[in-house]
């Protein structure tokens, strides 16, 4: 916890004022409270955005004085709130006051943010609406860009990409949001189309659902044509190609046994879905330490549960309560099974301290910690 300067403690003692930390759940609290308590007493439906900065004054209880952004129809304003909590934890909303307000002039159009909840929940509804109307498929996949305009409601013209198939195409689309929250989508077009030549090899989203699903489909058809039991770890890269259907290139890291291993896959995926593992060969094998020697970790989050594991066991073991952080890093030696060396950051109480840990791991999967012990606090 970090402690308060002199000067804080001065203010503090004199009532003074004192910026809150906006990103605690109880300052978050405090802010939703106000916009909650604003609602029922103004009968109006502001919906909570961000607590933008913050004040505390310690009195027989705490005022706090909070900035924040909320929605108010299609429009995000700034209001300040002052806020009482008594010592037994019941709040007050003392005030309550727009202080600047978004609102363009009619018929402008304005920039939306598009991270906004708001602004997802209108694009999601284009993409829904325009499937019902044209009795299409498409998949939200992100809003782009988007502005509005203030008439008798609010236009909002979005620019949207969403997924049709296995291609991820840009769409243009015109929603009104009438005063009562009506929603009606006035318009919905392509304007480009991300679909490669017919024939040549892009590269895919490695993170998206429908890439990942090709990958698991590889290692789990492989593992029956060749009777082993490889374990998918991740996907490390991807191409696809357009043919009467999509080709796929996919590079992959899997389990084998003790090693991560890495594989080049390619998988067809025919017009109706339904895929066929071509080809799985092992491209790799330099990730197979020699016996006895140590190895560094390349990627530290393939040793992530190896880590969680010691710092539980410690605390079982010490009947401690650290709370496990990440591995920083760390080094594998093959045995009969493997000896892992890391180290891990965990927080202990309010401080964030460095530990070593020594894990070993037999062959069946069976994990014991050999050590643990504390290097440097941070």
């Amino acid at each position: 916890m970090r402690r308060l300067t002199g000067e804080e403690e001065r203010r503090l003692k004199a009532g003074g004022w004192v910026p809150i930390d906006v990103h605690s759940p109880h300052s978050i609290e405090l802010a939703r409270f106000a916009v909650n308590e604003h609602n029922k007493e103004a009968h109006t439906h502001l919906k909570f955005e961000r607590l933008v900065k913050g004040e505390s004054q310690i009195v027989a209880g705490v005022n706090y004085r909070l900035t924040i952004n909320a929605t108010n129809g299609g429009l995000i304003q700034t209001y300040e709130a002052l806020v009482y909590e008594g010592l037994d934890h019941k709040k007050v909303l003392k005030a309550f006051k727009v202080i600047t307000s978004d609102i363009p002039p009619t018929g402008g159009w304005t920039p939306i943010d598009v991270n906004s909840l708001h602004s997802i929940e209108l694009a999601k509804f284009a993409v829904d609406e325009h499937n019902k109307q044209a009795h299409t498929h498409l998949k939200f996949n992100r809003l782009v860009s988007g502005e509005s305009q203030i008439v008798a409601g609010v236009n909002y013209k979005l620019i949207i990409k969403a997924i049709n198939g296995e291609l991820i195409q840009t769409y243009e689309a015109h929603v009104f949001e009438a005063l009562d929250g009506q929603r009606v989508l006035n318009s919905f077009k392509i304007i480009t189309s991300d679909i490669p030549p017919t024939g040549g090899w892009t590269p895919i989203d490695v993170h998206s659902p429908h890439s990942i699903e090709l990958a698991r489909f590889a290692v789990n058809e492989h593992n029956k044509q060749a009777h082993t039991h490889l374990k998918f770890e991740r996907l490390v890269s991807g191409e696809s190609q357009i043919v009467a259907g999509v080709n796929y290139k996919l590079i992959i890291k899997a389990i084998n046994g003790e090693l991560i291993q890495t594989y080049e896959a390619h998988v067809f995926e025919a017009l109706n879905g339904e895929r066929v593992l071509n080809s799985f060969t092992v491209v790799i094998t330099s990730d197979i330490p020699q016996p006895g020697g140590w190895q560094p970790v390349e990627d530290v989050k393939e040793v992530e549960g190896i880590g969680r594991f010691a710092v539980v066991e410690h605390n079982k073991e010490a009947h401690t309560h650290l709370k496990f952080e990440g591995v920083l890093k760390g080094e594998t030696q093959i045995v009969e099974g493997i000896n892992y060396r890391l180290t891990i950051r965990a927080i202990n109480g309010e401080l964030i301290h460095n530990y070593e840990a020594r894990v070993f791991e037999d062959l069946k999967g069976h994990k014991n910690l050999v050590s643990f012990h504390g290097t440097v606090a941070s």
